[in-house]
């Protein structure tokens, strides 16, 4: 039995952001799962989330078209670019809240399917720990 090769092997530019947004995206709910603590700020078109937790602090950030990750107080590491959209907000429910990503790729100008065809949006949903 022949095992098809895993997406981020392809030859697609498409798939490779795909995957790479999935993943992002896995580490972002991870972060906000860790955290006890929970802070947007938004100014000047600058979304940054603030996660407190207790195994220290996670920032998340969306400028010019780019996610970026910070871990206590190190430097901002680009996860992604190629972002069209990102955008963060808590996503209150009956007795917790949760918060919600929502992330818009840019999709790539000589892909093999149409841009009309695809729309690369995710969401991602994670709650954070009760204090």
């Amino acid at each position: 039995m022949t095992l098809a090769p895993p997406l981020s092997t392809l030859p697609s530019r498409n798939a490779e952001d795909i995957v790479l947004a999935l993943e992002t995206g896995e580490r972002w709910r991870a972060d906000v799962r860790a955290a006890a603590a929970v802070k947007l700020e938004e100014h000047d078109g600058l979304q940054t989330l603030w996660l407190q937790g207790a195994q220290g602090e996670a920032a998340w950030q969306f400028s010019t078209n780019t996610v970026l990750r910070r871990v206590g107080r190190g430097p901002w590491v680009r996860l992604m670019a190629n972002v069209k959209a990102s955008t963060m907000q808590p996503d209150p429910r009956q007795r917790l809240t949760a918060w919600r990503w929502e992330l818009e790729l840019k999709p790539r100008a000589k892909a093999s399917v149409k841009a009309s065809r695809t729309r690369p949006l995710f969401t991602f949903l994670a709650v954070p720990q009760s204090p």
